[in-house]
Parts: C-alpha cells; sequence; structure tokens
C-alpha cells in the first residue's frame, strides 16, 4: 500500500522540470504529470519501500491563475494521459505549484483531486484501491539589495524540501516541496504526507 512508501525521490531530470516549469509562469500556478516507478532502496541503513519520480510534463494547454490551475482543453489532456502507457511510463499522480502559500493540500485541491480521481478510475467505489501522488510546490519570489551569486542550494526539513534558485544577482526564488499520497476511504477523500527527498543532492542513500 502506498501509506507504506514514505519517501518520495525526485530523479534529477524530473526535479529541473519541476522547477522552471514553476518560474515559468510566476505568478501563475503550473501543474502536470507525474510518472515514474516504485522501488526499494537502504536508507540509513535500511531498506525502504520509495517511489521515484523519474518525469514531469507540464500541461501546456492548463487554464492557469494565480490562486487556481486546471486541465483547460479536455482533449489535449486525454491525449497526453493515454499517451503515457504507451510509452511505457506509469502514472504516478500530479504536481502543481502555490505562489505566495505553504506546499500543502487545501480544501480546493482536494476536491479537483477526488474529481480527477473519479474521471480516471471511474465511481468512487474504484477508488479505494488507487492512490494517487500529488507534489504541492509553494514559490515565492526573492529580491535583493545586494548581488548574490548566480546557482541554487537544497535544505531538508522534516518532509518537505525547500531549494532556492537564484537566476540574476537580485532576483532569487525560493520553492518548497511537498508531497502526498491521496484516497477515498469509506466514501471520503483522504490524504497521507510523505517525505521528499532528492538522492542525488546528499548522500542520504546507498545503492
Amino acid at each position: 500500500m502506498k501509506d507504506e512508501i514514505n519517501y518520495v525521490m525526485i530523479d534529477p531530470e524530473c526535479f529541473y522540470c519541476l522547477v522552471l516549469s514553476s518560474i515559468e509562469v510566476y505568478n501563475k500556478e503550473t501543474t502536470g504529470f507525474l510518472m515514474g516507478n516504485y522501488r526499494m532502496r537502504i536508507i540509513n541503513g535500511k531498506k525502504r519501500n520509495i517511489v521515484a519520480c523519474e518525469v514531469a510534463y507540464p500541461l501546456q494547454t492548463a487554464y492557469r491563475n494565480p490562486t487556481f490551475v486546471t486541465k483547460g482543453n479536455e482533449r489535449a489532456f486525454e491525449r497526453v494521459r493515454a499517451t503515457i502507457p504507451s510509452m511505457n511510463l506509469y502514472l504516478l499522480g500530479e504536481y502543481h505549484s502555490h505562489p505566495f502559500t505553504d506546499a500543502s493540500l487545501t480544501k480546493d485541491d482536494m476536491n479537483y483531486i477526488q474529481d480527477r480521481l473519479e474521471q480516471i478510475y471511474g465511481k468512487k467505489e474504484n477508488l479505494i484501491k488507487n492512490y494517487w501522488l500529488e507534489l504541492v510546490i509553494s514559490i515565492n519570489k526573492k529580491k535583493y539589495k545586494k548581488p548574490h551569486k548566480l546557482g541554487w542550494s537544497w535544505r531538508d526539513y522534516p518532509q518537505k524540501a525547500k531549494c532556492n534558485v537564484k537566476i540574476n544577482p537580485y532576483l532569487g526564488y525560493d520553492l518548497t516541496f511537498g508531497g502526498y499520497w491521496v484516497y477515498v476511504d469509506d466514501g471520503r477523500i483522504r490524504k497521507i504526507q510523505t517525505t521528499v527527498y532528492i538522492p542525488w543532492v546528499k548522500d542520504y542513500w546507498s545503492w
């Protein structure tokens, strides 16, 4: 079960896409599909079930504003979703950004995800066995009075992780990543927070 998977690993290519697509449309929200697979890894000397986010695809036809994003063109959305398994990719869920706010799921987010799950998997009773990974990216602009060196840095929190990207000497962006398993239980939409890591930044993992 996905509630036993306590780690979400973001591969480099996926991470770059998440950062770039969030910054590109700032101060509006971005959204897209997350694809990857389930793996077993040794973390701090113990075997752990993890999910690896390998590919992030931003939905180009999405309708977006500063507080809401949706799929936009229905036919385009369905074309992309149908293409994913044809390319031997496994759909884990989606991601979206939150300009100015926390990397947490809101009530509106949960309602939207439930509609999405019903669209993909069918009626509510069919959703019990289906878990959906939603990655939420909080993003805020940072202006500096003194010049800073271009680049990016990463900082871990107990379950979330934060990235700072400086794109010119006086401008940068703070991004915080939060991961959630979303599912339906007893007719209600529920969530379980997971822990977000990128193993290639810091030596958390033994391979």
